[in-house]
């Protein structure tokens, strides 16, 4: 493991609130999706069931996967958010960096890394509680929440991935004069 990968997680705890915040954004669309394409793929769009003696129905419609769409798309956007909030509050730490020899490639990486940390940590707890929230609540097998969690994971990461494109832009463009001396 190289000092950069070291330095990622180090990175994210120093501003634990902030990591928080952008994991559960991605946490909150990752386990609605998770849950949507497991009742669709075991019940083909449908639940029928009874609730304290009430008949309830549910219909999985687009409209409820473009809603769940969105809110992983808000939740990288967040995640790209508080990247962006990483890279620019510790300009002179990142101009120190360069100035000893760290490239931009260095640089990106190690905030991108960050990013996609604290996406993995987020989409990874909203598909485990959507398991267990469909393995308690619905009758649905556990293969086919798994493959849902997964589908759903991967679909908040790789759109947090994207989504984390434009704040590390930002790196390359701090020379490392600029960046210690806005200290």
């Amino acid at each position: 493991m190289n000092s950069v990968s070291r330095l990622a997680p180090v990175g994210l705890s120093r501003w634990p609130g902030r990591t928080a915040l952008g994991a559960l954004s991605l946490f909150v669309g990752t386990a609605a999706l998770t849950v949507l394409i497991a009742v669709q793929q075991a019940f083909k769009g449908g639940v029928t069931g009874t609730l304290l003696g009430n008949y309830v129905a549910v219909q999985v419609r687009a409209v409820d996967y473009l809603a769940a769409a969105m809110t992983i798309g808000l939740g990288a956007f967040a995640v790209a958010d508080v990247t962006y909030l990483n890279i620019y509050e510790p300009t002179a730490e990142i101009g120190t960096l360069r100035s000893v020899g760290w490239g931009d490639r260095d640089v990106r990486w190690l905030f991108g890394l960050e990013g996609i940390l604290t996406a993995v940590v987020g989409a990874s707890a909203g598909a485990l509680i959507a398991i267990i929230a469909t393995a308690i609540l619905l009758p649905v097998s556990p293969t086919v929440s798994t493959i849902a969690a997964l589908v759903s994971a991967a679909a908040g990461i790789l759109a947090a991935a994207i989504a984390l494109l434009v704040p590390l832009t930002r790196v390359s463009r701090l020379a490392p004069a600029t960046a210690l001396s806005s200290e």
